[in-house]
């Protein structure tokens, strides 16, 4: 069974624009100053049950083809940068889920390329996937890092955060100090 809102969340996210499976820890690595310093006000969703501090200058949207709020520049230079979460139950372990998103986001996104993967940990402890993917959109080179976490029952989390590729340098920075501050309700 394959994620279907997992490789649209790429496609969303493009377009908005223009490991085994392990509980969490009792804490990640907390944030450096500098990347407190980068960050703003916290972005909640409870009905999915997460909470962010979105990059500093940013605001949250509603879009009706999302479930969750999207995050975006509020000031944008071209492209909009944006951050934006689904979480969804998929009946897989969390392994085959990585296995399976990475298959749909490669076939359904026009020259994709996983850069890089690694782990990834929130400063509550969250324990993921993180991948760094290149793809185009008309005439622009996109950059979108996927962090991928396991919630409770069969629910997974999949954290996009889109940029330009001119703006690497600096996004990556930030969106990977926002991510840090991803966390989950894991119960009542």
């Amino acid at each position: 069974m394959r994620s279907g809102k997992f490789w649209a969340v790429a496609v969303a996210g493009l377009m908005w624009g223009c490991s085994p499976e392990a509980p969490p820890s009792v804490g990640g690595p907390p944030l450096t100053g500098a990347e407190n310093n980068v960050l703003g006000v916290t972005l909640s969703d409870e009905k999915a049950e997460f909470s962010y501090r979105m990059p500093a200058g940013w605001s949250a949207t509603l879009v009706p083809e999302l479930a969750s709020p999207l995050a975006q520049e509020s000031m944008p230079l071209g492209y909009r940068s944006n951050i934006q979460v689904v979480r969804e139950r998929v009946p897989l372990r969390f392994d085959q889920y990585l296995t399976d998103g990475r298959r749909a986001l490669l076939a359904s996104v026009e020259g994709a390329e996983v850069l890089d993967e690694s782990d990834f940990v929130t400063v509550s402890g969250l324990r993921g996937r993180r991948w760094r993917v290149h793809s185009k959109v008309g005439r622009k080179d996109v950059l979108q890092i996927f962090y991928l976490f396991r919630a409770t029952g069969d629910d997974k989390v999949a954290m996009t955060a889109s940029c330009t590729i001119d703006q690497e340098p600096r996004m990556v920075f930030v969106f990977d100090a926002a991510a840090k501050t991803f966390a989950l309700r894991q119960g009542p």
